[in-house]
């Protein structure tokens, strides 16, 4: 998620909650820091490539509203699967 976006969830629209992947502790550590994204994955550590199961967990199984992903392909099911369901 490029950081523009970030900055409009969280300054413009008031989100609270936000989530962010990244490919680098670099810039997990730059988004979590400096913009205040609620957490941020390295999907190329394992302990954290499969942010969908660390999402659900952080969200006491609830899952998250939206997802963002400008480039999509093979993180498609990661993404359904962190989704929240209403009924």
């Amino acid at each position: 998620m490029g950081t523009s976006l970030i900055q409009i969830l969280k300054n413009v629209l008031k989100v609270k909650t936000v989530f962010a992947t990244v490919g680098s502790d670099e810039k997990k550590n730059f988004l979590e820091k400096e913009l205040n994204v609620t957490r941020c994955f390295n999907y190329k550590k394992p302990e954290e490539e499969n942010f969908s199961d660390l999402i659900m967990k952080q969200t006491n199984q609830l899952g998250v509203n939206l997802v963002l992903d400008c480039v999509g392909g093979s993180y498609w099911q990661k993404n359904l699967d962190c989704l929240r369901l209403v009924n």
